[in-house]
């Protein structure tokens, strides 16, 4: 309350939660920046730059602080000590999960960004598939994602349909990708590997009973009347939603090279 009714602190001031003493996080020295704390604010925008997390200001906590049913994921900050050069970061890409004023579980790299494939939150990342005998790394160039609620039968449904493009950016294994039926098959392997991101990521929220995604709001635009009586059972609703997921992944570019960069 107090951020937001006194007129000096701006509420697009962003939050994150430390791992240790906040204190210490404003006592490191920063690499560029003058002060720490526009350190801290230039690691957010980075990291949400590259798909890793989103960046949550006061607005966006008030936000589902007034929401019955909204939770919240907030980035974790932490001090790496790197040969006695100690540098915050958002380390393996965490984020806490508040519901409420109370932070109740964490989400990993891949459950992260398995929240911001649906939450149209993926603006560059790379994606590691294993293929053949080796792996590749794609990198996703756009993404946009479509999401519908379902209220039928008395359940409560989400369909999730999500379009990315990207390009091969790394080929490690034997096979030469430049061809119609290689890309199709990777485009297969992108779609599965994509959707158990986001399946997992969904699962864990429902493990922990939040919705970070925001699914009551939506339930509550589309269907007024049956929210009434709704609303009050959504902790006991949210873990019962099936989601559908239908990826469409389509590789634009294989590189420059078309075969494997390997002695024959």
């Amino acid at each position: 309350d107090a951020f937001l009714r006194h007129n000096e602190p701006r509420p697009t001031t962003v939050l994150l939660v430390s791992s240790g003493k906040a204190f210490d996080m404003l006592e490191l020295k920063p690499e560029l920046d003058k002060l720490p704390a526009v350190n801290l604010a230039s690691l957010t925008q980075t990291q949400e730059f590259t798909s890793q997390s989103k960046s949550i200001d006061i607005i966006d906590y008030t936000n589902a602080m007034l929401s019955k049913t909204k939770s919240l994921v907030i980035p974790i900050i932490t001090i790496v000590d790197e040969a006695g050069d100690k540098k915050a970061r958002i380390q393996g890409s965490v984020g806490a999960v508040f519901k409420g004023d109370r932070m109740v579980g964490e989400l990993s790299e891949k459950e992260s960004r398995g929240y911001l494939w649906v939450n149209n939150g993926i603006k560059l990342t790379s994606l590691n598939i294993p293929y053949k005998e080796g792996k590749l790394s794609i990198e996703v160039k756009r993404a946009k994602s479509d999401v519908q609620v379902e209220y039928t039968g008395g359940k409560v449904r989400v369909h999730v349909k999500l379009k990315q493009e990207g390009v091969i950016r790394d080929n490690e294994t034997s096979e030469t990708l430049a061809t119609p039926k290689t890309q199709a098959d990777l485009e297969k392997l992108e779609n599965a590997f994509i959707k158990d991101e986001i399946l997992n990521a969904f699962k864990k929220t429902q493990a922990m009973n939040t919705d970070i995604y925001g699914f009551g709001e939506m339930m509550h635009k589309k269907y007024p009347a049956e929210w009434e009586t709704l609303e009050d059972k959504w902790n006991e609703i949210y873990p019962t939603i099936q989601m559908e997921v239908s990826v469409t992944s389509k590789i634009i570019s294989a590189g420059l090279i078309s075969r494997p960069a390997e002695p024959e």
